[in-house]
């Protein structure tokens, strides 16, 4: 993959606390994309489209900090929408509190 999301979450890599590697080999599980002001949201569903899914991310979060809202969207461009509440991760099962994530 030739572009880093603004937070990567890879599954079980051990911590390493001494070290920081700064490119991985693989990609990560989920790629999390945060609007800036300036840009639209079709530049991210594009990377994630082009970039981040056929790179094998499963999953792209974009975060919209201007209309405080969440999407979650799949390799298959369904995508799941959250605004100020309890966001659970369709892939991992992780969850995003969303009013304090918006505070």
């Amino acid at each position: 993959m030739k572009c880093r999301p603004d937070v990567a979450v890879y599954k079980n890599l051990p911590a390493n606390w001494f070290n920081d590697i700064m490119y991985f080999n693989q990609s990560p599980i989920i790629a999390v994309e945060v609007l800036s002001p300036k840009q639209a949201v079709t530049d991210l569903t594009d990377k994630a489209l082009n970039l981040y899914f056929p790179a094998g991310v499963q999953l792209v979060w974009i975060i919209i900090p201007t209309l405080r809202i969440a999407q979650a969207l799949l390799p298959d461009c369904t995508i799941q929408t959250w605004s100020s509440r309890l966001m659970t991760d369709p892939v991992t099962g992780m969850e995003l509190d969303l009013g304090y994530l918006f505070k």
